[in-house]
């Protein structure tokens, strides 16, 4: 294995990691919230999405539909708080940019079989 894509093995797994430990924090905080409110749920929701999105984006084979999952959450989320909030975390941004950037990376086209 060539040390570039060693290396972006290794950036993939760390982010999917620090991805998984977000939102399981997120998603605890949320589970045992002492105040029962409409967005509770969604976040809930949208933090157990993100686990599962980050530890597929782990697998080659579900690399692409994962990575396109955590892309439209993070977009998702970024909404809410602008909308709720009137500001977008720029850490949000910057997973967004992360997911798409190693779906490039780690993008491996299949060959076409010749007849």
């Amino acid at each position: 294995m060539a040390p570039l894509e060693r290396l972006l093995r290794l950036y993939l797994a760390t982010f999917s990691a620090l991805i998984v430990l977000a939102s399981a924090k997120t998603f605890v905080s949320a589970l045992h919230g002492t105040e029962e409110h409409e967005g509770q749920t969604l976040l809930l929701v949208i933090s157990g999405l993100e686990i599962l999105a980050a530890l597929g984006f782990l697998l080659p084979r579900t690399r692409s539909v994962s990575g396109l999952v955590l892309a439209f959450l993070f977009i998702l989320a970024a909404l809410i708080h602008g909308l709720h909030a009137r500001d977008v975390p720029v850490a949000l941004l910057v997973y967004l940019a992360t997911t798409l950037f190693l779906l490039k990376a780690t993008h491996r086209p299949k060959s076409l079989a010749c007849a």
